[in-house]
């Protein structure tokens, strides 16, 4: 009992040890701080708008934008701040008691800084853009048909560049292979069914 006490309170004593040493240290000595004990500041707001300027008109804003700031206590390295931006439109229009046409366009902008321990900083940026575009109505009174056609744009851009605290060897290791490539995912999918209804509990419908 006696030991296993001592043992602990000796691990607690050199942890406090080499935390403190880490405050005490240059900015290049000192340890990163996991962000989830970080203290973090958020700001932000949203804005959304409805139009619909007759009975077969409907549409939509969506606008939003956020940025957390983090403030570690022992150094500067490891996760700094993140941003986010979101924008979306949305529009549905009836071209008849039977057939509805809708469309829809968003773009999320996502921004991530942050510094290594090994000498350089990062901007993390990604930009997506996405594109819809549906019809949807009935043959008859049993029978539906629809189609929905999307298309997703997405670029993720790593930007590195030493900082202060970078070593000679680093620097000219990042200057000469130039940092990570970008990333681009595209996708593009177009879809339609048919759906018909067996009786006003049940249906069957088939996806290609």
């Amino acid at each position: 009992g006696s030991s296993t006490a001592g043992a602990t309170a000796a691990t607690l004593t050199a942890n406090c040890a080499l935390f403190n040493n880490g405050l005490a240290g240059t900015a290049a000595s000192r340890p990163i701080f996991p962000f989830l004990f970080t203290d973090r500041n958020r700001d932000k707001f949203k804005v959304m708008g409805n139009w619909a300027p007759n009975e077969r008109l409907d549409v939509m804003v969506f606008v939003e934008d956020g940025k957390d700031k983090y403030d570690p206590p022992v150094s500067d390295h490891g996760l700094r701040d993140s941003g986010m931006r979101q924008y979306s439109l949305d529009a549905a229009y009836m071209l008849s008691d039977a057939w509805r046409l809708n469309a829809y366009w968003s773009r999320g902008e996502q921004t991530t800084r942050a510094g290594h321990s090994s000498g350089y900083d990062a901007t993390l940026e990604d930009t997506a853009d996405t594109f819809g575009l549906g019809l949807r109505g009935k043959v008859s009174g049993r029978f539906q048909v629809g189609g929905d056609l999307t298309y997703l744009n997405d670029i993720l851009k790593y930007k590195q560049d030493p900082d202060p605290n970078a070593s000679a060897a680093n620097t000219a290791f990042l200057n000469a292979v130039g940092g990570l490539p970008d990333v681009t995912y595209r996708l593009l999918r177009f879809n339609v069914y048919g759906q018909y209804a067996l009786d006003k509990a049940s249906y069957v419908r088939v996806d290609l």
